[in-house]
């Protein structure tokens, strides 16, 4: 056994392994589901600000993500004592998904964060002070809207100011405070909120299924999976139907609503959902789910076989093992074991 895993773990480190093309097979009847007695995503949250100040800080400074804590001092006293302020100053799209396991794995309420658009610290400039203005103006006056500061994803040397589907008044009313305010307009851009005006329905697939909480994976070509990975869903939503991992789902989150930046993400509201199908797809080899079977698969089922805690099914490991995963590894179809990755590592040589 030892000595196989020394042999599978230095395998993984070559770098002449092409991805080899996936095997789709549907099963033939409903998978059952797989439930577990792990931790609920239900649990009790974290709601101290300063604890959860504290514990934010600590996890930067060990991560060294770009996320800095914004000291009340320099928050408006209005709003200076109702949440922990932050600023993102990150290109690294890892970082937020490192953010969000962190709060998903402490029980922090995301509710209590509010990341700001300017710069407390930097240097004063024109559209540091109007991100700063704009982002008061719209919180004092309830406008359904979010300030970006200047974003390159939208326009350059801009501040963009994005509002909620069907709010185009917002543009009007921001407009009319830019001018009582000599600003100029020019500095300021406006954009659709995305999600809202291109879709609300989401076609997900149930890759987990942890006591009454469903774990979705978006498919992946789907505008939303750029930015979340995985979502929640209670199980209360399929009614009387009885949950399989694989099932595909059509989930109708409702114009108007919105989704949740946790992790797994979670809707604001779900206005209906459909079950597309109740079997699996099972892709021959594909653990980590990215529609490719190769090495870094053979590593996955050797970590969740050696440490299940971490890495096995709802392990405290952000890439752990699912039970998708878990039947697409299933090589031989007797279960999850050793011999699976010995096959898939025999597969990738062409042995």
């Amino acid at each position: 056994m030892k000595k196989m895993f020394n042999a599978l773990l230095a395998a993984s480190m070559l770098t002449s392994f092409a991805a080899v093309p996936i095997t789709v097979i549907a099963a033939a009847s409903p998978l059952p589901a797989i439930q577990t007695e792990e931790k609920t995503y239900e649990a009790e949250k974290i709601t101290d600000l300063d604890t959860i100040k504290n514990m934010i800080n600590d996890f930067t400074a060990e991560s060294k993500i770009g996320l800095k804590v914004i000291a009340k001092e320099k928050i408006s006293d209005k709003y200076a004592d109702k949440y922990v302020y932050l600023r993102w100053n990150t290109e690294n799209a890892s970082d937020y998904d490192k953010f969000g396991e962190f709060l998903w794995k402490n029980n922090i309420d995301d509710k209590l964060l509010e990341f700001i658009p300017f710069d407390t610290d930097g240097e004063e400039n024109e559209l540091n002070r109007i991100s700063e203005l704009l982002y008061y103006y719209v919180k004092d006056n309830n406008i359904p809207a979010t300030v970006f500061g200047v974003d390159p994803d939208f326009i350059e040397n801009k501040v963009t100011v994005e509002y909620y589907w069907k709010n185009e008044d917002v543009t009007e009313q921001i407009k009319a405070f830019l001018a009582e305010n000599n600003i100029d307009t020019n500095l300021v851009s406006f954009a659709v909120e995305e999600a809202q005006a291109v879709d609300t329905i989401l076609k997900l697939t149930v890759v987990e299924i942890n006591n009454d909480t469903l774990i979705l994976m978006p498919d992946k070509d789907s505008f939303i999976s750029k930015n979340y990975s995985r979502f929640a869903l209670p199980t209360k939503y399929l009614d009387n139907i009885e949950p399989s991992v694989g099932m595909k789902l059509d989930i109708d989150y409702g114009a108007g609503s919105g989704i949740l930046s946790t992790y797994p993400a979670k809707f604001s509201n779900v206005k209906s959902v459909t079950v597309l199908s109740e079997t699996a797809e099972i892709v021959k080899g594909d653990a980590n789910l990215d529609d490719q079977a190769d090495m870094a698969d053979v590593v996955l089922i050797m970590q969740a076989l050696a440490n299940p805690n971490k890495y096995g099914e709802n392990g405290s490991n952000l890439n752990h093992l699912t039970g998708l995963g878990k039947l697409n590894a299933d090589i031989d179809g007797d279960g999850l074991t050793v011999g699976d990755a010995q096959a898939l590592q025999k597969i990738l040589l062409g042995l």
